[in-house]
């Protein structure tokens, strides 16, 4: 039986209708499943950094105990970082059997290995602390030929303090700024132990087995151990005491009853005294001129920060001292003089201050969160 022309028209319609509900039902699904897909690579990558990061953390806990256990002193910890195991001595190129002690990426000349094979075979001895090879395309303008070039470097360190090099950790020759070797009074290299940039370690899919083609890297970590107790706290040290609205630098210590009279131009001074030069403490309390050298200034860049101009609180704001209290205890707590001399004792007038003046152990109206803000010029300036 022949179907009419308006029946036709229907099943026409019907057909193209469910043509377009198919194809918005595989549109969607396809949506879905890219959606899905994506969610299932983020919450992967997620899960291996969490993991790696983990590790990490373990691998930094096992150094510190393994310090202390090592040795009669359970106090025996410092600041230390991750390092990569790197054969001083170079690659030897002679040995292309698997070796895990003959593993560096330079020759004993220091050139770096340029060879496909030494590059292979420097690759398969990574075991101890390896060193995964991660390389990143830097693109920089070049003045001269005024032009970007591509360079593809190595990252196997962590550059946490931003000078655009590596710093390497050991015992190594102290440089001056023109990369030649500081030399002692009777005509000797110095040398110093030093702690560079923290190093990432790989993580390979077996740990008990060397790096190969079925062995890959599936994740790195890089740590820095930090005791609590030989840290200095940015948020809390130094002070203007003396003159508090001043541009110069007119800090002042007495007792050191709190962390506001710790020095911070001093801790730069001797951290590196060819950066931090001049230093010179000008004792503020008893009339004298303002601090003056490059560690008092970038010490008040600092704290001018965590002011943002603003007065500071007051000791009333947090406690309420009667007056017979400040005037009992001996104790300088507004750190503003007289000082405490080796043959006398702090006087009463060390209570003349009223609480309801500026305190330098109150908060400040900013803090820093991390030390790399430090290397904000919005935040500081002229460091």
């Amino acid at each position: 039986m022949k179907l009419k022309t308006k029946e036709q028209g229907v099943v026409l319609v019907i057909t193209l209708i469910m043509l377009s509900v198919v194809t918005l039902m595989a549109i969607v699904f396809l949506g879905v499943s890219r959606r899905e897909r994506g969610t299932v690579n983020v919450t992967t990558d997620h899960l291996t950094a969490k993991m790696a990061a983990e590790a990490g953390m373990a691998r930094a806990q096992s150094e510190v105990i393994g310090r202390m256990l090592g040795s009669s002193n359970r106090f025996h910890f410092d600041y230390a970082v991750s390092t990569n195991f790197v054969n001083p001595s170079g690659f030897d190129v002679t040995d292309t059997s698997f070796n895990a002690l003959n593993a560096s990426d330079r020759l004993p000349n220091g050139r770096e290995i340029s060879n496909g094979f030494l590059i292979a075979v420097f690759a398969g001895n990574q075991y101890y602390d390896p060193r995964a090879p991660v390389y990143v395309d830097n693109i920089s303008y070049n003045a001269r030929s005024r032009q970007f070039e591509r360079q593809v470097e190595s990252r196997h360190y962590l550059d946490f303090n931003r000078n655009g090099r590596f710093d390497p950790t050991g015992l190594l020759p102290a440089l001056d700024e023109n990369n030649t070797i500081l030399q002692n009074p009777q005509g000797l290299g110095v040398w110093t132990r030093n702690i560079g940039d923290p190093q990432w370690i790989g993580i390979l899919e077996h740990p008990n087995q060397p790096h190969s083609a079925t062995n890959r890297f599936i994740g790195r970590y890089a740590y820095i151990i930090i005791p609590e107790g030989r840290t200095l706290d940015l948020n809390t040290i130094h002070n203007q005491i003396r003159q508090t609205s001043a541009n110069q630098d007119y800090f002042v210590r007495n007792q050191g009853v709190g962390p506001w009279e710790l020095n911070l131009g001093a801790f730069f001074n001797d951290l590196n005294p060819r950066i931090w030069p001049n230093y010179r403490y000008q004792d503020p309390i008893m009339g004298g001129a303002h601090n003056t050298g490059r560690a008092f200034n970038d010490a008040l860049s600092i704290l001018s920060y965590r002011r943002a101009s603003q007065p500071m609180g007051t000791l009333g704001m947090v406690a309420n001292p009667s007056p017979l209290q400040l005037q009992t205890d001996f104790v300088d707590l507004f750190a503003n003089g007289p000082y405490l001399m080796a043959n006398s004792w702090l006087s009463a007038d060390v209570a003349d201050t009223p609480t309801g003046q500026a305190w330098w152990g109150s908060d400040t109206w900013r803090a820093f969160y991390d030390v790399q803000e430090l290397l904000d010029p919005n935040k500081v300036v002229n460091v």
